[in-house]
């Protein structure tokens, strides 16, 4: 008998790695059938702030207020009146606390800008 159950936690106690893959296949083929190519009907978007960084291209000699700027006009365009979210653990507890856990050691440097600054 064990105070917590061995399968979920690794030998120094920390909740063990999530599996997403195997989720994500799981939930695409329990759902296959539901699924469809365009929302219809009154939707409103959540959107990972930080994924949509990746598909805006950044060009050289802007602003971080222009790219600011090309990132909104992206969200409004393509997703109306969205809801941006940037899952951040910058103070306080948090769902990544863990995973940070697991990686101990590895530090990163704070950056500071300001929007006039040129990319």
């Amino acid at each position: 008998m064990c105070s917590y159950p061995p399968a979920l936690f690794d030998s120094l106690l920390l909740p063990g790695k999530a599996n997403k893959p195997v989720l994500a296949d799981t939930i695409w083929t329990r759902t296959k059938n539901e699924q469809t190519t365009e929302p219809t009907g009154n939707v409103h978007y959540v959107l990972d702030g930080r994924a949509l960084f990746n598909c805006i291209p950044w060009p050289r000699g802007l602003t971080y207020i222009e790219i600011l700027l090309l990132y909104l006009q992206h969200v409004t365009q393509r997703y109306g009146q969205g809801t941006v979210v940037f899952d951040g653990y910058d103070e306080g507890p948090s769902r990544k606390d863990c995973a940070h856990q697991r990686r101990s050691g590895v530090s990163n440097s704070a950056v500071n800008f300001d929007g006039k600054m040129v990319l």
